[in-house]
């Protein structure tokens, strides 16, 4: 499956302004976002673990370009050669350092290095971890634990059910090329906020209700409740003596950030000439 291509993957949409906004399913991530590689971008940081895994993608470039001069490929290659020799070779030398390791922190130095490596090998073969991560996580996820009887002493494993499909990899290399990544450097709290917008999102479209009937006076009603968010915000801490509980904190700031999602996307389908005035209207 080509997640980009027309037809939308979640959508089917397949028609005219197909990377524009606001053409594709109200419910399709595309309808919000405009662009291939804004779209990319969104296909591999959409959840946490891939935005850690991909910024730490980014801090191997850094020591790549600045101390080894290595600038990687702009598209997904396979490693060969002297860098997939030289790769060898020290991911070889990192395993014999674990084997010889005696004390937690030698353990711990080890297994760092390996992931750097690591990294630095999908660096090479210009490779943006993430979303690649996340789908052999879930192929991990349907196997059973078992008897893996090809290891020698049995150990106790994650065994592969009938029917198992391995994770399909191809889509997702071609879709997202690892000079996006490291063009845009941009925060994953981008992800964190699509994370809750989706979350949060879908309580509201159920039962035959839409998520525009909680807000039946338009922008006022969205002004409202994020004045009331920000009102929890600051209430949280000043009673707390500036020293507000983080897990409390943090559950309001996603609130806020759900309601300023919902506010974006009802600005983004009006005309200019009716939101403009509004936003004015609220700094004087």
């Amino acid at each position: 499956m080509k997640l980009l291509d027309a037809p939308c993957s979640w959508c089917e949409y397949n028609g005219e302004g197909y990377w524009q906004l606001r053409t594709h399913a109200k419910n399709c991530p595309w309808y919000h976002i405009a662009g291939l590689e804004p779209r990319l971008y969104f296909l591999r940081s959409f959840g946490r673990t891939q935005s850690v895994l991909d910024g730490m993608l980014v801090d191997v470039d850094i020591f790549h370009r600045e101390v080894l001069e290595f600038t990687p490929p702009d598209k997904p290659t396979l490693l060969a050669g002297q860098l997939e020799e030289d790769l060898r070779t020290c991911l070889d030398e990192e395993l014999s350092e674990f084997d010889e390791a005696s004390n937690l922190e030698e353990q711990t130095d080890a297994l760092i290095d390996l992931i750097y490596f690591a990294m630095g090998g999908l660096l090479k073969m210009g490779v943006a971890p993430g979303a690649a991560f996340a789908q052999v996580h879930e192929a991990n996820m349907r196997k059973r634990r078992g008897i893996n009887e090809t290891r020698p002493k049995q150990h106790v494993d994650a065994i592969k059910p009938e029917g198992w499909t391995p994770p399909l990899l191809d889509a997702l290399l071609r879709a997202s090329p690892l000079n996006v990544l490291l063009a845009t450097h941009m925060s994953p709290l981008f992800a964190i906020c699509a994370e809750v917008r989706k979350e949060r999102g879908s309580h509201y479209n159920q039962a035959g209700v839409e998520l525009e009937e909680y807000f039946p006076f338009d922008h006022a009603s969205h002004a409202q409740m994020v004045h009331v968010k920000g009102t929890r915000l600051r209430a949280e801490v000043q009673g707390s003596g500036f020293n507000p509980d983080f897990s409390v904190l943090r559950e309001h700031l996603r609130d806020l950030v759900n309601y300023a999602c919902f506010w974006y996307e009802m600005a983004l389908e009006q005309e200019d000439d009716k939101v403009l005035p509004f936003l004015e209207s609220l700094e004087d």
